[in-house]
């Protein structure tokens, strides 16, 4: 005989089981609709006002306050990964290595991931000799995380800096694997001092693009773009030599920007 399974409230699903019969479940929480007796309290995503703080986040009001090594910790980029995970990064300051890249991973409940990095739920990375290092972006791609900002190179001035990570918050030294610092790289030779990458993107094809700004040996300050391999190296199909500096744009002038 055919059983139609049904109850007649909007607040449940209808579901008929072959071994248990006629099973009616709550379908109501998640449903954008504050209805079927819901509060703040059963069903918060459907019940406190859109962009309101997650009390599923942290200690119950959406924040979460994190102290890694010193104070004077920063984050600021973001990225959401797989199981509703967030990556976070800035600079983390240290005592005897002034501001390091940080990189920190939490849980969805805003606890920090302790199967991330090297100091269970964060890493930092000394670029060497400037003791201001610090990322401003990050891009996710297949394996890893790339990381960008500035560092400084010995009696050089600041530079457009590049730090690979895989995915669980370890360097990746395949990229610059050469280098003197495998997973890291910072970029002489495309502006001449105070250079910054503010954006990063790792494209389909693992290439890595970044953009960001510096002084020229001489002027005012110009932007900049370069397009690396998935190792390290500059690609040379961009640009020629794989970076570009745009020059001074006159007000009005159409140049592509």
């Amino acid at each position: 005989a055919v059983v139609t399974c049904t109850d007649q409230n909007a607040c449940t699903d209808d579901v008929c089981d072959p071994g248990l019969g006629c099973l009616f479940p709550e379908n109501h929480c998640g449903n954008e609709l504050c209805d079927c007796g819901e509060t703040t309290g059963t069903c918060s995503a459907d019940c406190l006002p859109s962009g309101s703080p997650d009390p599923e986040f942290g200690g119950g009001d959406g924040v979460v306050v994190s102290d890694f090594v010193l104070d004077d910790d920063e984050a600021v980029a973001a990225a959401l990964m797989g199981g509703g995970k967030i990556l976070v990064g800035g600079r983390v300051r240290h005592a005897t290595q002034g501001y390091n890249f940080l990189v920190a991973q939490y849980l969805p409940d805003g606890q920090l991931d302790p199967n991330f990095g090297e100091n269970g739920g964060f890493t930092q990375t000394d670029l060497g000799d400037s003791k201001t290092d610090r990322a401003y972006a990050m891009a996710v791609g297949p394996n890893r995380i790339v990381t960008v900002g500035h560092g400084n190179v010995a009696g050089s001035g600041q530079r457009f800096a590049i730090v690979v990570y895989k995915l669980d918050g370890t360097l990746d030294t395949t990229f610059d694997a050469g280098g003197s610092k495998p997973g890291t790289r910072l970029l002489s030779g495309i502006l001449a001092s105070s250079s910054t990458l503010y954006g990063a993107l790792v494209n389909a094809d693992g290439t890595i693009s970044v953009a960001g700004s510096g002084y020229p040996a001489a002027g005012d300050p110009r932007l900049a773009a370069a397009r690396l391999l998935p190792s390290g190296e500059f690609d040379v199909s961009f640009a020629s030599n794989g970076h570009t500096v745009l020059g001074p744009i006159q007000e009005g002038e159409d140049s592509g920007v």
